[in-house]
């Protein structure tokens, strides 16, 4: 995604070097009193101002509702989205689908759960086209039975 974009990333944690002398550091070095990357912390902490140091860690998340704000994924919601007709499987609940899709019009999708589940349900729609009928009884028949797993033994020394 990087290089298609002409962004040239770098990731300097993948280094063998680095990953060695990582690997060399005793489990006290590494976690100290449950404070993530305290060792990572430590080094920098010359370099970085406190709060950086003692705030939380953020996770990354993908771009969500917000990038359906433009004309073509508007258009492309309403395609998916609006309504999402009641033969179109069990598997939406047409009238919380029309409460969240009313949600991100009004641009009420301010938190994480309610992007993740507009982006999940978009998603699976497009999933749902694209399949055709019976997707719902494809993916139901994925489930595996507990009768349908194979344990394997330990081989024998």
């Amino acid at each position: 995604m990087l290089m298609g974009n002409s962004v040239e990333g770098r990731f300097p944690f993948l280094d063998h070097h680095l990953a060695d002398f990582a690997g060399t550091l005793p489990a006290s070095a590494k976690l100290q009193s449950l404070v993530e990357k305290a060792l990572l912390k430590m080094s920098v902490a010359d370099l970085l101002p406190q709060d950086i140091l003692l705030r939380p860690k953020q996770p990354y998340r993908a771009p969500d509702s917000a990038s359906f704000a433009t004309q073509p994924g508007e258009d492309l919601v309403a395609e998916f989205l609006d309504p999402v007709q009641e033969g179109q499987g069990a598997l939406w609940q047409s009238g919380k689908v029309a409460a969240l899709l009313r949600k991100w019009r009004a641009g009420r999708l301010t938190s994480v759960r309610d992007n993740m589940t507009f982006v999940a349900v978009l998603s699976g729609r497009l999933l749902q086209e694209d399949f055709g009928p019976g997707f719902e009884n494809r993916i139901q028949a994925t489930g595996l039975r507990a009768d349908d797993i194979v344990w394997r033994e330990a081989p024998e020394d």
